[in-house]
């Protein structure tokens, strides 16, 4: 577990799984952390808390980081509090903007199979496709949350969700 745990003004660059926090939660919990600063990434799975959430738990955390990938091809599941979901967020901000080529998300990039809920995001999110101001794409669940932040992309953008699967 990773508990009530802060960090400011971070400067961190990689290539991919690419987190301001974690790089990958695997069935763990985070609870009540921040960030604050940049994440950068040049390939896919990029997050300004948690890079990938394997069946864990985000819970009461925030992050208010710029997180952005710097080449076009692979730049997939870029999030301003997690890159690709298949856990649960529950009760989590993000402020940061995100820019990415696709599945680009204002709170999560790729949400699969997880669970967002009570969320909100309100940074600005930038992409070529799959734009949402929470999530990028959507193949889970997403439950009272909302943006407030301006969401630009050429193909499937969304104020809540770039794309949203069954």
């Amino acid at each position: 577990h990773i508990l009530n745990f802060g960090a400011e003004n971070l400067t961190i660059t990689g290539r991919s799984s690419v987190g301001g926090l974690v790089a990958i939660n695997n069935g763990g919990t985070i609870i009540g952390c921040h960030v604050s600063g940049s994440v950068t990434g040049s390939q896919s799975n990029i997050g300004g808390l948690v890079a990938v959430n394997y069946w864990g738990t985000v819970q009461s955390s925030f992050a208010d980081v710029t997180v952005k990938t710097n080449v076009a091809s692979g730049c997939g599941s870029v999030g301003g509090l997690i890159g690709y979901n298949r856990g649960t967020i529950q009760f989590c901000h993000a402020a940061g903007s995100v820019v990415g080529h696709g599945t680009v998300g204002g709170l999560a990039g790729f949400n699969d199979g997880g669970m967002v809920s009570g969320c909100y995001a309100s940074g600005a999110v930038s992409s070529v496709y799959d734009a949402g101001g929470v999530v990028g794409q959507n193949r889970g669940f997403v439950t009272t949350s909302y943006s407030s932040g301006t969401v630009n992309s050429s193909v499937h953008v969304g104020g809540l969700v770039g794309w949203n699967y069954s």
